[in-house]
């Protein structure tokens, strides 16, 4: 089995030493790949000389970076994880064997329950609480730790994601698209550690809380328009009310646009999905298509 291990980096010269050190304790059979994003201090450097091998990836964000590792990199699964030390390694041979196992297409590491808050900053805490459950509320899923960076994926994962997040909302897309579109995936409950002496957090809280909100308000109107445009025409109804004629009256065309709108958009996306199930082969015509090659095979 072919792991990779793919690092995200900004100038982490502090721990990523250790960092792919213990991938090599841990997983002494892996590929370990750090990207690094444009550093300028000597991650680079102290990268190659732990034994990892460095990809430039320009396109600053770690959406961005994610994206580069997917279309260059190949394995049977990829472990996605920071540089900064704060996920332990020793938890990763559980995460792949959970994937393989089960057959999942990702694995997530979930730090809220077994994890210290202290290892948090205090604002980065309070915000995955509240986006974790904002989640829960507006998809119907028991999601435990929506912006966990410790992951894996499987190979199809990797190659048939349509990821479209540039930053650090990369980690709600992820979750957000394996929730929606029904694929196979988990959470497992892991540890979670300070950052090494000397490393900087590049999450900005406001202006990344800001574009995490702005996601999960993007995939909630995409994957469940339904919901998104009656929950405006229920708003729209309701303040049509309390305003005078000719405000109220425009509030109630908008509500019944946004009615319109989100029944138009949800039948769209059920045909969209019917159509996507009726393209994939069934297991009879699978077998068939085999049987065929092997009479083929015999044949020549």
């Amino acid at each position: 089995m072919r792991i990779a291990i793919i690092i995200p980096c900004l100038n982490e010269e502090a721990a990523i030493g250790s960092v792919v050190g213990e991938c090599r304790k841990f997983l002494p059979a892996a590929e370990i790949y750090v990207l690094d994003n444009g550093s300028v201090d000597n991650t680079v450097s102290v990268a190659i000389e732990a034994g990892a091998t460095v990809i430039h990836s320009p396109l600053r964000g770690k959406g961005n970076v994610i994206r580069h590792a997917f279309r260059v990199l190949d394995a049977d699964y990829f472990l996605m994880l920071d540089g900064d030390g704060t996920y332990p390694l020793s938890e990763a041979q559980r995460l792949l064997d959970v994937a393989q196992r089960y057959n999942y297409e990702m694995v997530m590491g979930a730090r809220l329950k077994l994890s210290d808050s202290s290892a948090f900053r205090p604002m980065h805490y309070l915000g995955n609480i509240f986006f974790t459950g904002l989640v829960k509320l507006l998809f119907n899923f028991q999601v435990q730790d929506l912006l966990t960076g410790y992951r894996v994926f499987s190979r199809r994962f990797a190659r048939e994601i349509n990821l479209l997040s540039n930053e650090f909302e990369i980690e709600t897309e992820l979750t957000i698209r394996a929730m929606a579109e029904n694929l196979a995936f988990c959470e497992v409950p892991i540890s979670y550690g300070k950052r090494v002496a000397g490393g900087k957090s590049k999450l900005r809280t406001f202006r990344d809380g800001w574009k995490i909100l702005t996601t999960i308000v993007r995939f909630l109107m995409y994957f469940r328009p339904g919901f998104f445009f009656g929950s405006m025409a229920v708003i729209a109804f309701g303040a049509s009310g309390l305003l005078n004629t000719e405000n109220g009256e425009f509030l109630r065309i908008l509500g019944t646009i946004f009615c319109g709108l989100g029944f138009y958009l949800h039948w769209q996306l059920n045909m969209q999905r019917l159509r996507s199930r009726s393209m994939a082969p069934s297991i009879s015509s699978q077998n068939e298509v085999s049987k065929a090659g092997e009479q083929n095979e015999n044949a020549a």
